[in-house]
């Protein structure tokens, strides 16, 4: 096909992007100094049907306005507008995006205002929008994942009429799990369909395979390259076979095959390396399937040897009909785990914690089978209070957890929000069993994620809740789809905060800016939003429902050793928007001190982790920074504000003594710290090599082993049940041999209970919550650990509370 000449190119984006409406009426000045323009959306059909909830953009050449929706007729007005020229959208799912005509026979020109002058009757006509969808595959038959399909506009059918385009010639989508894209907003014309993906190695999905990948040092990382493609599967655009539509049709089934590489020669280069031929080594090879027996090609499989130290572990990819093969194998115990994208990591054997394969010399394992079941997922679609879709809108999945010591919805790490589309619908993806709230946000800024900018509408909570101790759960089983999950949200008062953000020295903070419901106030979900900000640092959080906020503004980390610089405000709001606010990051305290080892074990100062814990989140920054310990034993920490609690971390063989300040020991005490006069010098740190440790097995109320649990060890002093305490949380699962180790407990009194353990997907961390602690102490064993005591113990199998 050939290409358009470049102005007839621009001409035709033109004709895309704006239609000639009613024009606009002025009336006389109401006031001076103050300009308006008030009108109507209707659609393009011959009665001119209102359009509710259209939304309707002004722009300018001094920046955008606030957006506004039409009301129930249609009608929209925006007031308090200074003299100038303005372009006026409107915009709305199921229609194409339309530019209002401000001059007659001129369907690009703006609307000229000036001072005390109210344009009135401006109509935008919008006509219904086309949709062309399909799905991308690989040359496996498997869905692509995340592969941006684009609809470049590339002429107009004959005969078929003006009407108004969306403002650019380039559509994009991206596929999801099951390859699906979705191409919508389109008006008369022809399109060009290409799809581009860059091959990803097979994510990782669970701890085992991350593992693995950290001890061979291979990451996900592009293969060879990427590249576009037509439709239907042309390298060139003179060659697409153009997909025309017109106003209001649904093109399906335009699907394009591309040919993976996702096959990682870096991975296998990697486990070839590792391969002997020697006849004292042994292999394990296998196939990999899905539930309904087709071969998992191009699955991960690693393989991994669970030894008292550091794990080691090799990866390797399947063939593409699933089979795959380790070779030059030390004798040994090992587990054997696979993945694929869009399927859930699964060990081999029939227990979820997988069975050990014994290799001894010369031996080959066969028929290491291994059965991969796909995720599960949620969809639905996103309504507003008229039953109409909301496009734009993000969807998030949280799960309950207690975490800073009380109950709370947090996001699932695993679950990527998803974009709804023009008919308003969604889907989660890589959904594994267990309990989901699902929070809808449109009209918020969530950092690098883009979303429509639709007003009036709170953060509301499934099934049409704006707070978040009522929304429902919904329960996902293995490979489930939950397909009718609707969120309704309705027009609310919310409100806006605004102001400016300076660094301590008077500049502006150009990002790290984020709005969350405070700790104090008891808010379930204090999830984090991002803000509109200028270069100037102003900014500007939109659409917030009533309650009490915390604002933190972040800058100048240079190094993991400081915090940089914080400026942390708690601000109140009740349905006013609360603006003229000033933000002044302030440089915190720093801490200087002094590691001193009370023991004779070898460690390396650059191994020591310190860490200034928060005790309070709402005055703390959200990266917590890790001291740099010298060579001579010294260290430095900067930018710190809050109070806070030291603890160590990775220091194997070593543990906190005491941590001295002014000769007193403060060791698990709250210190002040934010201004430069709470600045600490002189610390000194004493680390001990006389570690406790507490190991053992356990065993049903029988006395029979059991292997899928956890042990919990926490004080029997309740005062020290607090959120980051050395006391509370340490938990150890079963090594390789079926016995448990937890090691570094402080010297005292502990519970210690064993419990059937559960699912990633499904662990709340209630084992932080003072509540269960105390349910659970009853029925636990209570044991005294002194300084250094090594202490065996064979808990039984408790029944949760």
């Amino acid at each position: 096909m050939r290409r358009l000449p470049a102005a007839l190119f621009l001409l035709s984006a033109v004709a895309l992007v704006a239609q000639a409406q009613t024009p606009a009426r002025e009336t006389p000045p109401s006031r001076a100094g103050s300009a308006s323009i008030r009108g109507r959306v209707v659609g393009d059909d011959d009665i001119g049907t209102p359009i509710r909830n259209a939304r309707v953009s002004v722009t300018s050449p001094a920046g955008s306005i606030p957006t506004v929706l039409a009301d129930s007729d249609g009608r929209f007005a925006i007031t308090s507008l200074a003299a100038g020229r303005y372009v006026v959208s409107a915009s709305k799912p199921g229609y194409v995006k339309t530019i209002a005509a401000g001059r007659p026979g001129d369907p690009a020109s703006p609307v000229d205002l000036t001072a005390g002058v109210t344009v009135e009757r401006l109509e935008i006509r919008m006509p219904r929008s086309a949709a062309i969808s399909g799905r991308v595959w690989d040359d496996l038959g498997d869905p692509v994942i995340g592969a941006t399909v684009t609809a470049d506009y590339i002429g107009r059918e004959s005969g078929s009429r003006a009407g108004a385009k969306k403002p650019s010639t380039t559509w994009t989508a991206h596929t999801n799990d099951l390859g699906e894209y979705r191409l919508a907003g389109l008006g008369d014309g022809s399109f060009a369909i290409s799809v581009v993906a860059t091959p990803m190695l097979n994510a990782a999905q669970g701890s085992v395979l991350l593992l693995m990948y950290n001890a061979v040092g291979v990451r996900d990382a592009p293969a060879s390259g990427s590249s576009r493609m037509y439709y239907p599967g042309v390298t060139d655009l003179a060659g697409a076979q153009p997909i025309s539509v017109s106003r209001g049709e649904e093109r399906s089934g335009v699907d394009l095959v591309l040919q993976s590489r996702a096959q990682s020669e870096a991975v296998r280069a990697t486990d070839a390396t590792r391969a002997s031929t020697s006849a004292d080594t042994g292999a394990i090879r296998g196939r990999i399937v899905s539930v309904d027996g087709r071969p998992a090609g191009r699955a991960r499989i690693g393989l991994t040897r669970l030894l008292r130290g550091p794990v080691t572990g090799r990866v390797t990819d399947a063939d593409d009909d699933g089979s795959y093969e380790f070779r030059g194998i030390a004798p040994g115990d090992y587990l054997v785990a696979a993945t694929k994208r869009g399927f859930v990591e699964t060990r081999f054997g029939r227990r979820a914690q997988g069975e050990l394969i014994n290799v001894t010399p010369g031996q080959v394992r066969d028929r290491i089978d291994i059965t991969l079941s796909p995720f599960g997922a949620i969809e639905g679609r996103l309504l507003d209070e008229y039953g109409d879709p909301l496009e734009g809108a993000r969807v998030r999945a949280l799960q309950s957890r207690f975490v800073a010591g009380r109950q709370q919805l947090v996001v699932a790490p695993q679950i990527q929000p998803a974009l709804t589309d023009d008919r308003g619908r969604y889907r989660l993806s890589s959904v594994a069993p267990g309990q989901y709230y699902l929070s809808s946000l449109i009209g918020q800024v969530l950092v690098n994620m883009p979303m429509a900018d639709v007003p009036g509408y709170a953060p509301t909570y499934f099934p049409s809740t704006e707070h978040a101790a009522e929304a429902q759960a919904i329960s996902v089983e293995l490979s489930q789809v939950v397909s009718d999950a609707d969120i309704m949200v309705k027009r609310t008062a919310t409100a806006r905060i605004a102001g400016v953000a300076l660094r301590a020295d008077g500049g502006p903070v150009q990002g790290n800016l984020t709005i969350r419901p405070s700790v104090r106030s008891g808010t379930m979900a204090p999830l984090a939003l991002g803000a509109r900000i200028d270069r100037d640092g102003t900014f500007e959080f939109p659409n917030l429902a009533p309650g009490e906020y915390v604002i933190k503004a972040a800058a100048n980390r240079r190094s993991p050793s400081t915090e940089g610089e914080l400026a942390s405000l708690v601000v109140p709001l009740n349905g006013v928007d609360v603006t003229d606010l000033m933000l002044r990051a302030s440089s915190g305290s720093t801490i200087s001190g002094h590691i001193t080892l009370d023991g004779v074990a070898s460690v390396a100062p650059g191994s020591i982790e310190l860490t200034p814990f928060p005790v309070d989140p709402d005055r703390s920054a959200d990266q917590v920074a890790r001291a740099d310990v010298r060579a001579d034993w010294t260290f430095d920490l900067a930018g710190i504000n809050g109070p806070r609690r030291f603890r160590l971390g990775n220091a194997r063989g070593w543990a906190l003594k005491a941590i001295y300040l002014d000769g007193a020991d403060v060791l698990d005490r709250p210190l002040p710290f934010g201004t430069t006069a709470q600045s600490v010098r002189g610390l000194e740190v004493v680390l001990t090599d006389r570690v406790t440790e507490l190991s053992g097995r356990v065993s049903d109320g029988n006395g029979r082993a059991v292997n899928n649990w956890v042990v919990i060890a926490f004080g029997v002093d309740r005062e020290s049940w607090y959120p980051g305490s050395r006391f509370v949380d340490q938990t150890a699962r079963p090594q390789a041999d079926g016995r448990f180790v937890i090691t570094g407990l402080p010297p005292g009194e502990y519970f210690v209970a064993a419990l059937a353990r559960r699912p990633p997907s499904e662990d709340d961390g209630q084992r932080q919550d003072p509540a269960f602690l105390d349910a659970i102490a009853g029925q636990a064993q209570r044991i005294i650990l002194l300084d250094g005591q090594k202490v065996t113990i064979d808990p039984k199998l408790l029944s949760r509370p």
